[in-house]
């Protein structure tokens, strides 16, 4: 298909590797992660060095894509997703693009 359910999920509670494995396994294609603070996007979220083994057996499980966007973009996601489910509004459509945010680290 060429539309694919992505989960809008909010910063915080737990490592970013685990909202995106969870999203995975209720089925989602991506997962896009809501900042919680007013802030410059963050473009690296690898799990902290003291985290547990558990979240670093996670990354090889994800095989989905996932990006994390400013809490003012997620708002914008939020509005636009309710407006959809309510009837209100047309049908969203998110297009992941990663070529401005790439951070690769060898």
């Amino acid at each position: 298909s060429l539309y694919a359910t992505f989960a809008l999920i909010d910063r915080g509670d737990c490592a970013f590797i685990e909202k995106v494995f969870n999203a995975q396994m209720q089925g989602a294609s991506a997962v896009v992660i809501v900042d919680n603070i007013y802030e410059g996007l963050v473009t690296s979220v690898a799990p902290d060095l003291d985290a547990d083994d558990r979240v670093y057996e996670l990354i090889s499980k994800v095989n989905i894509p996932s990006v994390m966007v400013t809490k003012a973009q997620g708002g914008q996601l939020k509005d636009l997703a309710r407006a959809e489910a309510d009837g209100s509004g047309e049908q969203l459509i998110v297009t992941l693009d990663w070529t401005s945010s790439l951070n690769v680290t060898a």
